[in-house]
């Protein structure tokens, strides 16, 4: 029998309380005939509640159930109920219920829970986000005061649409451009639309930098990036360091936690060559010396940088655009900080962390 394999579930409401509890692995069912059923049957509940799941409110460990019910009632659960056949299944992991005074080590306050894709995205497969509604063809007129652009409609139409990004997105600012927005359907948005992609030498690129912690998130979870795989829990925008937040920290109890910065890579100023970053960035040569610290606490730390575009197979630092962070990359890079580099495939219809890019 296989131990430790956590699922996510919400549990229906018309589930008896010994259910509940049970299928959290938190008590052993009662040792009675009137339970004896409960006994049988939970780890074929607990199954069907995992696989069907996609509330994060609660964590519970299959495994553990299984073997407290069996030294609760001594009744070995049936075949089909073999813990084997939940190899092959992979589950978002949310994270456990913290009480005020956790995660001291990590922070004062508690990680943040966001939805995995947000705005106009929705779930599909691991590592994909795909547009709920069509993206409107547009053309770009001008990228302004970083976060505004104005494109024109194909009727003609001229707005103002919200550009989610901080940087200075070299080479994706030409005025011409072909783009696509997204529509929130928020009448409470200031900007109702957000630029999504940017043509720029004949690809496109997503230039929605809040895109690639959904991606990268979703693609851990679901095992497409290989060396972040393995672990129990995954936790948002955790506390660390000096007045900082890592994206993702993972846990397992066999292993030293994971502490996971996200990049969203754009810039491509060489055939086949991502580049980061696009501007000046002091926050992000910050993020190197913490990972640092981490790593000689003894911790393990990560540097995911997701490329937004197809054209790319190599990956460098922007040197000659801040080399600042570029010092800090490669410090922290000797002090046993790894370096991740996966390339997206971009379409109007989805996006998707597909491959691993070199880093050069």
């Amino acid at each position: 029998m296989q131990s430790g394999l956590k699922f996510s579930g919400m549990l229906p409401r018309n589930y008896s309380a010994a259910y509940r509890r049970a299928l959290r692995g938190r008590f052993a069912v009662p040792q009675d005939e009137e339970h004896e059923e409960e006994r049988t049957h939970i780890a074929s509940f607990g199954i069907a509640i995992a696989q069907k799941s996609r509330a994060h409110i609660a964590s519970f460990s299959i495994a553990i159930a299984q073997r407290r019910m069996v030294r609760a009632g001594g009744i070995e659960p049936p075949r089909s109920c073999d813990l084997r056949i939940l190899s092959p299944v992979r589950l978002p992991i949310p994270p456990r219920p913290q009480s005020r005074n956790a995660g001291a080590h990590y922070g004062k306050s508690r990680a943040k829970r966001k939805p995995l894709l947000r705005s106009s995205c929705t779930q599909g497969q691991y590592g994909l986000m795909r547009f709920s509604a069509p993206l409107i063809e547009a053309t770009l007129i001008q990228r302004y005061k970083r976060f505004l652009a104005d494109i024109r409609l194909a009727g003609g139409e001229e707005m103002t649409v919200h550009c989610a990004n901080p940087g200075s997105m070299l080479g994706l600012s030409t005025p011409g451009a072909r783009v696509y927005i997204s529509d929130s359907h928020n009448p409470k948005r200031k900007l109702r639309h957000s630029l999504e992609l940017i043509e720029a030498d004949g690809t496109l690129v997503g230039v929605h930098t809040g895109r690639a912690n959904g991606l990268a998130e979703e693609a851990i979870v679901g095992g497409v990036i290989a060396p972040l795989s393995g672990y129990g829990t995954l936790r948002r925008e955790v506390k660390y360091g000096e007045a900082s937040r890592v994206d993702f920290l993972l846990e397992d109890e066999n292993r030293p936690p994971c502490f996971v910065e996200v990049k969203s890579v754009t810039l491509s100023r060489s055939p086949a060559l991502a580049e980061f970053p696009d501007s000046v960035s002091k926050r992000a040569a910050k993020h190197m010396d913490d990972l640092t610290r981490e790593v000689n606490n003894g911790a393990r730390a990560v540097v995911l940088f997701v490329v937004q575009r197809e054209d790319c197979t190599r990956f460098a630092p922007a040197v000659n655009i801040d080399p600042a962070y570029a010092t800090a990359l490669q410090a922290a890079r000797k002090a046993g900080v790894e370096m991740l580099v996966y390339g997206c495939r971009v379409n109007p219809t989805e996006i998707c962390i597909t491959r691993p890019v070199s880093f050069e």
